[in-house]
């Protein structure tokens, strides 16, 4: 069983009933059961695992950082860490129940978390300057 499965605590951090209908897919879904979801959905893990392949077969190098735009609860980012363990993961969730997931998920780990308050957009260009990529 890979290690963030079994490091997975459901928490009581906020749920969806908080949130306004307003607010994005919170409103639908308790984070908490989605982040379980995907600890334990095979379709999560696949889907980092040939996003890592790509990533060996077109990169030049292994990545120093990657973006993951809206990490949600965070596990297939923790994923990424544990295909990429010398690659720094800066992670932008403008969800504010999901966040505190991702906050938590993201702690002990090369995971630079940024605020809910970061739109995503803004993210990237952001990460992209910084980065000296272009859009």
């Amino acid at each position: 069983m890979p290690r963030f499965v079994r490091e997975h605590v459901p928490r009581e951090v906020v749920r969806h009933e908080q949130v306004p209908a307003s607010q994005m897919w919170e409103s639908r879904i308790d984070v908490d059961e989605y982040a379980l979801y995907e600890a334990t959905h095979p379709a999560y893990a696949v889907q980092v695992v040939e996003l890592a392949r790509m990533v060996r077969r077109h990169a030049a190098s292994v990545p120093a950082t990657m973006l993951d735009v809206g990490s949600g609860p965070g596990l297939p980012t923790v994923m990424l860490t544990e295909l990429f363990p010398d690659t720094r993961i800066d992670a932008v969730e403008p969800s504010r129940a999901a966040f505190p997931y991702l906050v938590a998920n993201a702690a002990g780990r090369r995971i630079t978390v940024a605020s809910p308050n970061f739109p995503a957009m803004t993210a990237i260009r952001w990460w992209c300057r910084w980065a000296r990529h272009t859009i």
